[in-house]
């Protein structure tokens, strides 16, 4: 006969088991758990050690209680905070918890309500969030403080897939008697108003355009905290920078808030040559009696004066994105008496709205964001579907990168070298550049085009999709070399597309390279071709 557990000293399993919570009526007892241990579960008395028995119980397996978890929570209301509080501490939450919360989110007592929508906006992903956002803009009008915060916070988890949120969230910022819901609404509309957010522009516009005057208010207002915080959310709104940066000044030059004023001198100096038409504006600030004021003002100055691209790079409401520190500085300069900048990236057509989604769809699901930090992230790693989803988005392939001497798309997936790399990923990307519109005689600060950075270690096919498209053979950068010259130093064998395209280079500097590089045989064979007539 086989042994059994109690023939072996173990005590067999029980299938049967209960979690105690007291009540108005005596002691409450969780509904039954059919098929787990009993152990640790059967308590009496506190809810606490009850709440931790049902965390340790969740992290085995919580989706098969779920159903038993929401019925405790309607039969004793009580429990409602602990079971879904215990349900949080779960690191992946599982199928129909946000159900299950947002049953709970009518409860009448408000520590529930509080509890349900944090349980609902821990998740995240966007099929998700859009099921309990709206239910979160509902009770950004609660009667508890504590559950519009609550609100006001998941609401910000998300960022802009909440942009429906802002006239609600507006509304707390300039009527909520509470400072800290207040506080909460600024903090909120900073991160869902964000214009590097990868949501459709038309909706961050429209952020934009509902939160910029009760923002404006907040930062000129006397509560310091709430100043400071309504100052970091104006600075980030898809605005142009000009704008910004003339409110940024006004507050800076205001009686507002120390706090906010001093904030708004470190967004001013993080812009740098973005906001050099208010140099003067804040000048005066140097001679403050406040000392930590005038020297904020001082360093303020010194770094708008150095120039710069300036950070965040604000995208313009009027269209597509474009470089910070190109288009829209160059519109900020204008505004403010200044000459626009030399060689400002040309404007496209913003793509149709299905493109545009489906971009942003792709930036969301890889958790990228819209900027052009984003977007020269994927061209220096050659990553074709970043790419494809941030032109998609609207990011322009024309665009003048201020991060890097204002060099194009096309330019920084040669520079990275990673273009060259990966042979057949880049010759997609170069030709899914050049199908969007991409310049390719685009010059950098200092003369360089695509070619000249290509020559350096891209193929032959590489090169020739680069002739094909127009590139200048015999384009020199301000160091006098040219494409040919460039390749050949290198070493690239690529070069030969170049030869066979007429590129050729004279008899003195051909022997010039061939005495610096007579110990390269790569480098003398290039040259034996190049020189020949």
């Amino acid at each position: 006969m086989g042994t059994t557990s109690a023939s072996r000293g173990r005590r067999p399993p029980r299938r049967a088991s209960s979690l105690s919570f007291p009540g108005a009526g005596g002691t409450q007892r969780l509904p039954r758990l059919i098929g787990y241990p009993a152990m640790d579960l059967i308590l009496k008395g506190s809810l606490i050690p009850a709440a931790k028995a049902l965390e340790r119980l969740l992290k085995k397996d919580a989706a098969p209680i779920l159903p038993q978890l929401s019925e405790c929570v309607e039969t004793y209301p009580n429990s409602g905070r602990y079971v879904l509080d215990a349900l949080g501490t779960l690191k992946v939450l599982p199928p129909g918890t946000v159900d299950l919360a947002l049953s709970h989110t009518g409860s009448p007592l408000a520590r529930t309500r509080y509890a349900a929508i944090g349980l609902a906006g821990k998740a995240t992903a966007e099929p998700q969030a859009a099921r309990w956002i709206p239910e979160a803009i509902r009770l950004l009008g609660d009667l508890d403080e504590s559950v519009r915060m609550e609100a006001c916070w998941v609401l910000k988890g998300v960022r802009g897939l909440a942009h429906g949120s802002a006239p609600e969230l507006t509304r707390l910022l300039s009527n909520d008697p509470s400072t800290r819901v207040r506080k909460s609404a600024a903090s909120a509309l900073e991160a869902i108003g964000d214009a590097s957010n990868p949501v459709p522009r038309a909706a961050k516009a429209a952020v934009a355009s509902t939160a910029r005057t009760a923002l404006t208010n907040a930062m000129k207002g006397k509560d310091k905290d709430l100043a400071a915080e309504a100052v970091g959310a104006y600075n980030v709104l898809q605005l142009d920078s000009a704008e910004i940066v003339a409110t940024l000044a006004e507050v800076a030059v205001s009686g507002a808030e120390m706090s906010a004023r001093q904030r708004a001198l470190l967004f001013l100096r993080n812009r740098q040559g973005q906001a050099k038409g208010i140099v003067e504006t804040i000048r005066p600030l140097t001679k403050s009696p406040e000392k930590m004021l005038a020297e904020d003002a001082k360093t303020a100055i010194e770094w708008i004066e150095r120039g710069g691209a300036g950070s965040p790079g604000a995208i313009s409401a009027a269209g597509p994105a474009a470089p910070a520190g190109a288009g829209r500085a160059a519109a900020g300069a204008a505004r403010a008496g200044a000459p626009a900048a030399a060689g400002a990236a040309l404007a496209v057509a913003p793509p149709p709205p299905a493109g545009e989604e489906r971009g942003l769809a792709v930036l969301r699901e890889r958790d990228l964001e819209f900027s052009e930090t984003g977007f020269y992230q994927a061209l220096s790693n050659a990553d074709a579907e970043a790419i494809r989803a941030y032109l998609d988005a609207g990011m322009s392939p024309k665009l003048a990168f201020a991060v890097s001497n204002r060099r194009s798309p096309l330019m920084i997936l040669f520079f990275s070298r990673q273009g060259c790399a990966k042979p057949e990923t880049g010759h997609a990307i170069v030709a899914l550049l050049l199908a969007r519109g991409a310049d390719v005689n685009q010059l950098d600060e200092h003369k360089n085009s695509a070619l000249i950075f290509a020559a350096e270690s891209c193929d032959r096919q590489t090169l020739r999709q680069l002739l094909k498209a127009g590139a200048k053979l015999d384009h020199r950068n301000g160091s006098g070399l040219n494409a040919l010259e460039m390749g050949i130093a290198s070493g690239n064998p690529g070069v030969e597309e170049l030869i066979a395209a007429g590129a050729r280079m004279d008899a003195a500097k051909a022997k010039a390279y061939a005495e610096v590089h007579k110990n390269n045989p790569k480098v003398l064979a290039l040259l034996k071709k190049a020189a020949a007539k």
